[in-house]
Formats: C-alpha cells, structure tokens, sequence
C-alpha cells in the first residue's frame, strides 16, 4: 500500500484487468466474437463510455493498462480502435442520441470501430486530405482494418469548419473497400 489513493486504485484495477485478460484471452474463447463478447461480459468494454451512458467513465490511463494486458497476450483484438478511438470520441464530441445508440453496442461487444486515419503518402495527416461537406464524404484512407462483426469506421476528414469525423458504415452505397493483403 501507498500513500496515495489513486495509486492504490490504479493497482487494483491493473490486477482486475489482469485478471480478466487471463481467463479471457489465456483460456481462449471461441474466435474473435467469443473472446470479444467475454470481455464485454466483464465490463471490459464498458470502461470509456460514461456512467450516464452504461459505461464505467474512466479514461485514456485505465483503458492503457487493459492495452498492454491485450498486448501482452498477443491479442488482435479492437481494444485501442473501438475503446480509444471509438468511445472516448463519440462520449467527447457525439450528441447525446449517438451516445445512447453506439455507447450501448459498443459496451456490449454488439460494435466495434475501426479507424481510418491514413492516407496514401501520410501515415496521419494534420489536416486530411479527405473531405467532408456536411453529406457526402470524399477520399481515400489505407490500413482500414475491416471485422467479422458489425462495425463503423470512424474517417477523418476535412470539414467545411475545420477537422471533422465522420462514422461509416462499410457496407454503405458509395464506399469501396479493397483487400491489401494479397
């Protein structure tokens, strides 16, 4: 034991998470949904959204130790994509009715998020080439990486007012999406 409570707390949780990560991830679930949707059961997922919206409220540190537990296994799963970049900005920057229908699936393992923030020629422009005018998103984003489940991805985008984000569903009229891989 510290001095200082937050310390405490933080270890506590650290060793929580810890936990959790074990049985999840060293005792494997059944593919990427059921390990998934284990964590959802432990509250794993819930941890960035707010308490207004079903979440725990915690931050960027907390979801960091869940990160390196994941990273330590190995793990390929969406934590840094659908808590950080998914929960942590729709809770900051979405209107309430975005936070009540995506914070929900997101915390239930229902969603995940998937980020395009590159493009070709620059890993993470300072003010993206794709553009967005209100209704009709237009670009390119590279590394997009794409689920078994349902999910959104999240694109940057220069906006009439500035620096914008923009959810898209993949499947959606207009939107290409390429395999790389080969």
């Amino acid at each position: 034991m510290s001095n200082d409570p937050s310390l405490d707390e933080a270890r506590e949780l650290a060793e929580e998470i810890r936990s959790v990560m074990i049985d999840v991830l060293d005792k494997g679930a059944e593919g990427q949904r059921g390990t998934w949707g284990a964590l959802a059961e432990a509250g794993l997922l819930a941890m960035a959204a707010p308490e207004d919206f079903g979440g725990s409220g915690l931050g960027v540190r907390e979801v960091g130790v869940l990160l390196h537990e994941a990273g330590l296994r190995a793990s390929d799963l969406p934590i840094w994509e659908t808590l950080v970049c998914g929960q942590l900005t729709i809770a900051k920057h979405g209107s309430d009715e975005l936070k009540q229908d995506l914070l929900a699936k997101l915390t239930s393992g229902e969603l995940m998020i998937s980020p395009a923030l590159a493009e070709p020629g620059n890993a993470l422009p300072e003010t993206p080439v794709t553009s967005f005018d209100g209704e009709r998103l237009s670009g390119h984003k590279i590394s997009v990486r794409k689920y078994d489940t349902d999910s959104l991805m999240l694109v940057t985008a220069a906006g009439q007012q500035g620096p914008v984000v923009v959810l898209v569903e993949p499947d959606a009229d207009g939107v290409s999406i390429q395999d790389m891989s080969n």
